[in-house]
């Protein structure tokens, strides 16, 4: 079964595959020429981490969840949010914040071991992860794809399935995809 976010109103992946018992069976970031996204500290600062190693060894001071000037004296930040009144937040990449943090599963959807699933990141320019994220934490622990080959692939199973409940979830990716 396919599930997916609705990221303009939730922090989290583009797409999920899960299966019957809503058990995440791969995570899929697209980025579609986009810069690098950092995510406000603030989204996932109350989220346990990943149990994995990849993810305990994320250094645990990433920054401010308040905003503040860049300058700051105080300002420990990797990484700052995009300016808003002139302020910023500590953030981390977008694709570390899901391959690192549990915060942005919801709806009973699990997640027991983030070893066990592909992460891929579909890129309309077909870059790596470590090109589309530079510094990323994560940027190895994801699979690069082309946007392209995903969405002929997801085009060729809507062509196959027969279920109707199949057809729709296809059919929503689909749509997805192209927004």
């Amino acid at each position: 079964m396919l599930w997916g976010f609705e990221t303009s109103r939730r922090f989290g992946p583009d797409l999920l595959l899960v299966d019957a018992n809503d058990r995440v069976r791969a995570v899929v970031e697209l980025k579609r020429g986009a810069a690098a996204q950092v995510t406000s500290l603030a989204n996932f600062s109350g989220s346990a981490r990943f149990l994995d190693a990849a993810s305990q060894a994320l250094p645990s001071d990433l920054g401010l969840t308040r905003w503040h000037v860049d300058d700051d004296p105080a300002c420990t930040c990797l990484w700052h949010t995009q300016r808003r009144g002139g302020l910023v937040r500590g953030g981390l990449y977008q694709i570390d914040a899901y391959r690192h943090f549990t915060g942005w599963l919801t709806n009973g959807v699990t997640l027991p071991d983030p070893q066990t699933v592909p992460w891929i990141l579909l890129d309309e320019q077909d870059r790596t992860p470590a090109e589309a994220f530079p510094d990323a934490f994560s940027a190895d622990l994801w699979i690069p794809a082309s946007l392209s080959t995903f969405a002929r692939g997801l085009s060729e199973a809507l062509d196959l399935a027969t279920a109707v409940s199949a057809y729709e979830h296809l059919v929503t990716a689909l749509r997805q995809l192209a927004a």
